[in-house]
């Protein structure tokens, strides 16, 4: 797994990710809200007890605190761009 930070503040933290097959962020939690949007590539977002596709023009969004992971589920790299919002 590949992450390249565009910019980070106190506030928040941009950054793209990419994945090859078959690796998954760990299953994690933090205590601030995560958007991201799927650029490329098959994945899913596991949350606590289900998982959602996702594809290319995907928007996931994970609520402060909610237990989650993306894993790459195709047979291609997966890319997506994160945002971490840290703003209470």
């Amino acid at each position: 797994m590949e992450v390249r930070n565009l910019t980070e503040t106190e506030d928040l933290e941009l950054k793209v990710i990419d994945m090859e097959p078959g690796q998954s962020t760990p299953f994690h939690t933090h205590p601030h809200a995560h958007e991201a949007v799927i650029v490329s590539g098959v994945g899913a977002l596991r949350l606590d007890g289900r998982e959602e596709a996702l594809g290319p023009g995907d928007v996931l969004f994970v609520n402060p605190g909610e237990p989650h992971a993306i894993a790459n589920r195709g047979s291609t790299g997966l890319r997506f761009v994160c945002l971490d919002c840290r703003v209470g």
